[in-house]
């Protein structure tokens, strides 16, 4: 009997109940997982611009207004965020920086 190879059908069936197990747990991870709305209209509209200047390789320029009048953004192809507004937007990552 030393010389069979192969798998038991009890073998095989514990693999698949373990894989099921996972696959349960995984889908309900991804199920729970909400997108991050983006509250800050100018936050947005700096992430649009960002996406566009990496897909297209080029400069991308937006006219934002706030409290203290318009400011020029300007988006790198690199994703920097170029401005000397006061927007509260990190200028390597585009996103929203609490510390301003």
């Amino acid at each position: 009997m030393s010389g069979r190879r192969g798998v038991t059908l009890a073998e095989l069936m514990v693999v698949i109940v373990i894989l099921g197990v996972m696959a349960a747990v995984t889908g309900v991870a991804f199920a729970r997982k909400a997108p991050v709305p983006v509250t800050d209209a100018r936050v947005a509209a700096v992430a649009r611009a960002r996406t566009a200047a990496i897909a297209g390789g080029r400069d991308s320029t937006l006219r934002i207004e706030t409290d203290s009048g318009p400011w020029l953004v300007t988006v790198r192809p690199d994703g920097r965020v170029v401005t000397v507004a006061p927007l509260g937007i990190d200028p390597l990552s585009g996103r929203r920086d609490d510390a301003r």
